[in-house]
């Protein structure tokens, strides 16, 4: 196989850190801009929080929908 290359290009090496570091990062940028806000400690956490309320709603639905 004359097109074949045993090892990746040099691009994944760049771009794969960044593919779902983002939200990793935002996990900790959050909070601190709710300091720079003013907010509270229980506030912060409730933004934190907020996050996966989402998903807690949608897997409900998303379970309702496999089982049948």
């Amino acid at each position: 196989m004359p097109g074949f290359r045993s090892r990746p290009p040099a691009s994944l090496y760049v771009a794969g850190p960044f593919a779902m570091g983002y939200t990793e990062f935002y996990n900790f940028l959050i909070p601190l801009y709710g300091l720079s806000l003013g907010m509270s400690a229980g506030q912060i956490g409730m933004l934190v929080g907020a996050r996966s309320l989402l998903a807690v709603f949608l897997g409900k639905h998303s379970v309702r929908g496999v089982c049948r």
